[in-house]
Order: structure tokens, then C-alpha cells, then sequence
């Protein structure tokens, strides 16, 4: 049993091919700051994810440091070390907010960041002072 030969098929001229799994086009506006670009944005990210990577490690060592030298309870050191990396947070967000949004945005946050930032930083004092 033989099959027919089937005739060529020709590519319509009008169109071209396209791929079956081609990405729509979404064009995306990012307004910023006029004196800022994008670039200077995305470095300056980049530079408060790197320093909250170094806040972190700061925590440990801080706890680790409690537990080592002031005979804390894990538990405890654990808790105070967490209060400063919460303390360090606020504090890099208020210098995020004072480099970064405008000077309408920033007055509802700088009061409430800046009182959170100083009770968890004497929180995390506190075991320093006990005894």
C-alpha cells in the first residue's frame, strides 16, 4: 500500500512566522524623581540590600556575643539581637525614605520610624545593662 503524495504548501507573502510562545509586549513607565535616574535608583537598592544583608549578620554576631560574654540565655540574646536587627531596619528605611521619595512622603514616616527605631534600639541594650 503506497500513500498519495500530498502538494507543497506554500507561506502565505503577507504574513511572517511567528513562534508559538512569543512573550507579549508590555511597555512599563517608571516615573522618578527628576534629579534621579533609574541607574542611581537600582545602585542605591542595591546598596541598602547590602547593607541590610550586613545589618543581619550583625544580629548574630551580637547575640552570639551575648551568649559568649554576658552568659545570656540563647532564648533571650536571640530576642535582643532580633530587637537591634529591627532597630537597624528603621534606621535604614528613614535614610531609604530621606534619599529616595519625595519631601511630601517623607513626613509621615519620619516621626513613627524614627520612635521605632530608638525603642527597639534600647531594647536591645537592655540585657548590656542587667546585673
Amino acid at each position: 500500500m503506497t500513500l498519495p503524495a500530498l502538494p507543497p504548501i506554500a507561506p502565505s507573502p503577507a504574513t511572517e512566522p511567528t513562534p508559538a510562545l512569543a512573550a507579549p509586549s508590555i511597555p512599563i513607565t517608571i516615573e522618578v524623581e527628576p534629579g534621579m535616574s533609574t541607574n542611581q535608583m537600582l545602585l542605591t537598592g542595591a546598596g541598602f540590600v547590602v547593607v541590610l544583608a550586613i545589618c543581619f549578620f550583625l544580629q548574630r554576631f551580637y547575640a552570639n556575643y551575648l551568649v559568649r560574654e554576658r552568659k545570656l540565655a540563647p532564648r533571650s540574646a536571640n530576642f535582643s539581637g532580633m530587637l537591634m536587627f529591627g532597630s537597624l531596619i528603621c534606621v535604614l528605611m528613614l535614610a531609604f525614605i530621606g534619599t529616595m521619595a519625595g519631601a511630601f512622603f517623607r513626613l509621615p514616616f519620619i516621626l513613627p520610624l524614627a520612635g521605632a527605631a530608638l525603642a527597639l534600639g534600647v531594647g536591645s541594650l537592655m540585657p548590656l545593662f542587667k546585673r
